[in-house]
């Protein structure tokens, strides 16, 4: 196969969406009144065809019913948009921190085919690509919950779509800036309100007693998601007069407190809301009261049950029972969320009536599964890391993967959530379960997050560690982060972070650890052309590896070695290196495609500095393969450039000219600063 590449070999990420998304919640039913404001919102179709796209603003109170409004006229109109519909929670307003702008771009090019590691690292770049995605297509995306103007703007589509966005907030600067619509929502009139109870409630028995229907829509505020919870009560119930539900009502003191004009907090609709807690079973009720502790965004099924401390088959009924009582959502198969003033419920009723011994016992179970779930992650990325394992205080079975990509897809799809533990469990009592989640983390964050995220959640974590005082901990977040900083270009960041990591390590007495930043600052001091130190730091490195029997850090250390040789154009003892680090990664019990990758590139690159092209190609062409494989974008884009160069050589510019590009879009979408300005130096001499 000398001098000829397989077809595809520089092909970048492509969007491939096999079929349109359909994410779309459930419609509520029945749903009643708002004719006005669907005329309007039907009236907007027409704005696709213009420069802007469409775009309506659904605003109003709590419970006012925005996302109802919305989700019902996007599923009435989804033959509009043939190409699909998108739907994030923007969480806008609620217990956890409203969702970041950059995370809700990934979840909506995520929808459209795009990977995590594929993505560019900040917002304007992430908006380019959306625009790009969605252009041409007729979509629908419905941006649930906003914060302000500012969380919007980068997630709307192109103008041949139409972006649908609800918020307490009326978003005035969007609506003066974007020329988008402003539908505001007020309280339903009496008799669509008395409508909605005939429909839950019955024809019969709302006839029955017209006075006591009439007087429960007038104390429900004419509030939807009020009057909604009062007719299911009713209904669930039918042995209860009306009347007596009134009775009930007058007799709550706070009872209209969540049904003014404004956006009062989460306690709002706590009368309301306590009828519908108050008919659950004491299990169920426990499962809600739970589910109000849970520090992510979303709440999947297993992790449910991983929080309650019961198995699947007895969560799963409970769960359905919530979602049948409009006390949850469920957002797909297996996955649910809190809308934001129950899950400010739930945490008040777990501190009410729960026991705080059960609070801290769930704490332990839902950290413990998500650092344990990880931990199986990590076996898969990185075969054979050793980690040192916190045991909660309640044994949890963690998520099994079938293989790499499964693991890789989970911490995608929860990455948002584990981003939110991080900072959540430092603040909240449980620092070593945010400083060991970062850890066991590190290697799917080297290949599938961007460099600012990886210095984020470092950071975050870091500070966890500070305040538990684990120098062990510390020490190696450190050197994670001056990864992170030495890709950045950030040499002095770098250097610092890993003497830190150094001297936190020794302390701790992790010898294990400690070889691995001797051989990262050795490699650190190498790109900086102080070869005595480099060498220095990398022989004492191999040698603590070595007695270790680390074999993966030697393998590692000896690539750093060779960089060393290679930079003074000793080739002959950097192939020499690398060689011996091939074969002990061959060695090794299973041997890791991430790290016989790296040998096999620097081998492509003494070969190219030989002259021998032919044979460079070879090596890269294998590197290339087992980068592929595990997902490893970074050296990937590295082992593209390098390729580059002898497709160069071997007369084959406009091969050379595709690797450097399909690196140079990699390298962008990481915030590789070093690796793009080299590449893009490199794409301009073909030019």
């Amino acid at each position: 196969m000398d001098g000829q590449m397989p077809d595809g070999w520089f092909d970048g990420t492509s969007l491939d969406v096999c079929q349109p998304p359909r994410q779309l919640p459930a419609d509520v039913a029945p749903f009643v009144g708002r004719t006005p404001h669907l005329a309007t919102l039907t009236g907007l179709l027409a704005d696709r065809s213009q420069r802007r796209p469409a775009v309506a603003v659904i605003d109003g109170s709590g419970g006012i019913g925005k996302t109802a409004l919305a989700v019902h006229w996007a599923r009435r109109s989804a033959a509009e948009f043939p190409d699909g519909q998108l739907y994030v929670n923007l969480r806008g307003y609620g217990m956890t921190p409203p969702l970041p702008p950059v995370l809700a771009q990934e979840m909506l090019l995520h929808s459209l085919g795009y990977q995590a590691g594929t993505l560019p690292p900040d917002v304007e770049s992430r908006w380019a690509l959306l625009q790009a995605a969605t252009s041409g297509r007729r979509m629908l995306v419905l941006l649930d919950n906003a914060y302000d103007a500012d969380q919007v703007r980068p997630l709307l589509p192109a103008s041949s779509c139409m972006a649908l966005v609800t918020s307490r907030n009326q978003l005035r600067g969007l609506a003066a800036r974007d020329s988008v619509a402003r539908i505001s929502l007020g309280q339903l009139t009496d008799r669509d309100s008395i409508a909605l109870l005939r429909r839950v409630v019955g024809a019969d028995r709302t006839a029955a007693e017209p006075i006591a229907t009439a007087a429960l829509a007038t104390l429900a505020g004419q509030t939807p998601l009020a009057l909604r919870i009062i007719a299911e009560r009713a209904g669930r119930h039918p042995s209860i007069r009306l009347a007596d539900l009134v009775s009930t009502l007058r007799e709550h003191e706070n009872l209209l407190d969540g049904f003014d004009a404004g956006d009062g907090d989460g306690t709002d609709l706590r009368a309301v809301f306590s009828w519908s807690y108050d008919s659950l079973d004491h299990g169920t009720a426990r499962v809600f009261r739970l589910l109000g502790l849970h520090p992510g965004p979303e709440i999947t099924l297993l992790s449910a049950a991983a929080l309650v401390g019961q198995p699947v088959a007895d969560v799963r009924p409970r769960l359905d029972g919530l979602v049948t009582t409009h006390l949850l959502e469920q957002r797909g198969e297996g996955r649910y969320e809190l809308h934001d003033l129950l899950r400010a419920y739930a945490l008040e009723k777990a501190h009410q009536d729960g026991d705080p011994r059960d609070r801290s016992a769930a704490f332990d179970r839902i950290l413990g599964w998500y650092l344990r779930t990880v931990y199986a992650a990590d076996a898969l990325f990185s075969p054979g890391r050793v980690l040192d394992r916190i045991t909660p205080a309640e044994p949890v079975e963690p998520l099994a993967f079938a293989d790499e990509a499964a693991a890789r897809q989970w911490c995608d799809d929860e990455y948002p959530t584990l981003a939110a533990i991080v900072g959540w469990a430092a603040d909240h009592g449980w620092p070593e379960h945010s400083c060991a989640i970062v850890v066991a983390l590190q290697p799917y964050l080297r290949r599938c997050r961007t460099l600012r995220e990886i210095r984020d959640l470092h950071d975050a974590a870091l500070r966890a560690a500070d305040r538990l005082g684990d120098r062990g901990l510390r020490g190696l977040l450190r050197n994670g982060l001056g990864n992170a900083y030495a890709e950045m270009g950030h040499t002095a960041e770098a250097e610092q972070a890993y003497v830190s990591a150094l001297a936190d390590l020794r302390a701790a007495g992790d010898l294990f650890g400690e070889a691995k930043v001797l051989g990262n600052l050795g490699l650190l001091y190498a790109e900086t052309g102080a070869y005595e130190p480099a060498l220095a730091h990398c022989t004492a490195g191999l040698a603590l590896s070595q007695r270790l029997d680390d074999r993966r850090t030697a393998v590692y250390i000896l690539d750093s070695i060779g960089t060393l040789h290679f930079e003074r154009h000793d080739f002959g003892k950097a192939i020499a290196c690398w060689r011996r680090a091939l074969k002990l990664g061959r060695d090794r019990r299973r041997a890791e495609p991430a790290v016989r990758a790296i040998s096999l590139a620097n081998l492509g690159r003494a070969y190219g500095s030989l002259g021998r092209h032919t044979r460079a190609v070879r090596y890269y062409e294998q590197a290339l393969a087992l980068h592929r494989a595990s997902h490893d974008r970074r050296n990937e884009t590295l082992t593209l450039m390098h390729a580059g160069r002898s497709l160069r050589a071997l007369g084959r510019p406009a091969d050379a000219r595709l690797a450097w590009q399909s690196a140079l879009a990699t390298s962008t979408e990481l915030g590789d600063a070093k690796a793009r300005a080299t590449l893009a130096s490199l794409v301009r001499t073909t030019e």
